[in-house]
């Protein structure tokens, strides 16, 4: 139990439902949707879609998505919503205009946006409710416009050299030559127009039309090598069961899990494991070398995979089959 002598924060508990976000305003919308009646993935949905609007320095609608998700009484699985590079994004294309490494204010980081396909297979999979409804929240936001809080004031701040790499960019976010201080009402207006359509139209009205078109052209201006808008239709990577590491001694409760992307926690699985398997052998007196020499398979000492230890591939196959 923590000390309420001086400053901290205490374990919050629900009986019907729980949200927790980078920002209050997306919380509070999680949780209209739960009261509303709406699931897990809904409120979800719903709170990442007003993060898209009030917390631009953080995440967009084109960007990725990643996915932990658990049913009641059910194995949680992961969804890869990670965007993939254009078809013709070649290494030997790089290698020929003599690029070593990609820079990262360039076309050829932009990866295709995939955040709002993994929304809608999240929701046909597991949601309850319609995008429409579900975008409500964040395009009124969007339109009538949002105080900047001073954490996302001071994110935006630090993005000024990156909005100045594009007009566009900086026409939205930087307008005035400036960052917008906390307490600022900002809108979006183009966004609001954007999410209106994909809630009445499907993700189609992302990834085909106007907004494919206007995505594809700009990225081809600045020398990217998108080629066409179907290169923009795209699903997300489900995986049955994402890995896991349980730690020994302890069980009653179903382990930490970690999904396999490209933006994976998952060393931190085998950090955990290091760790326990230092304590466990440091205290019986003795480190093996093949533990100190990395020898040891570093996740199926822990219970999770069939060792040894080859890829992520297999080990999918293996936690597959336990």
């Amino acid at each position: 139990m923590r000390s309420f002598n001086g400053p901290g924060n205490s374990a919050a508990y629900g009986e019907n439902g729980m949200a927790a976000t980078s920002l209050p305003l997306a919380t509070l919308t999680a949780i209209d949707v739960l009261r509303a009646g709406g699931n897990a993935v809904d409120a979800a949905i719903a709170a990442v879609a007003m993060c898209c609007v009030a917390e631009p320095a953080m995440t967009g609608i084109g960007g990725d998505c990643f996915v932990l998700y658990a049913k009641k009484g059910g194995r949680p699985i992961a969804l890869n919503g990670s965007g993939r590079a254009p078809a013709a994004a070649k290494v030997g294309w790089y290698q020929e205009r003599g690029i070593a490494a990609i820079p990262a204010m360039s076309p050829h980081a932009v990866t295709i946006p995939s955040a709002v396909d993994a929304w809608f297979r999240l929701l046909d999979d597991h949601g309850s409710k319609e995008m429409a409804e579900l975008l409500r929240p964040a395009i009124r936001v969007a339109e009538e416009g949002f105080r900047v809080s001073p954490r996302v004031a001071s994110d935006w701040s630090e993005q000024r050299e990156k909005l100045s790499y594009d007009p566009n960019a900086t026409a939205h976010y930087w307008a005035g030559g400036k960052a917008p201080r906390a307490g600022d009402l900002f809108r979006q207006p183009a966004l609001a127009a954007t999410l209106k359509r994909i809630g009445r139209e499907g993700k189609s009205a992302f990834y085909e039309g106007a907004v494919a078109d206007e995505i594809v052209g700009h990225l081809r201006e600045l020398g990217g090598l998108q080629t066409a808008k179907t290169e923009l239709r795209q699903r997300g990577d489900e995986r049955a069961v994402p890995a896991r590491w349980k730690p020994r001694g302890l069980d009653h409760i179903p382990g930490l899990f970690e999904r396999f992307d490209p933006w994976s926690d998952l060393p931190l699985l085998v950090k955990l494991w290091a760790r326990e398997q230092w304590n466990r052998e440091s205290s019986q007196g003795s480190i093996s070398a093949g533990f100190l020499s990395g020898r040891t398979s570093p996740l199926g000492g822990a219970g999770i995979y069939s060792s040894p230890l080859k890829s992520s591939s297999e080990l999918l196959q293996s936690s597959s089959e336990k």
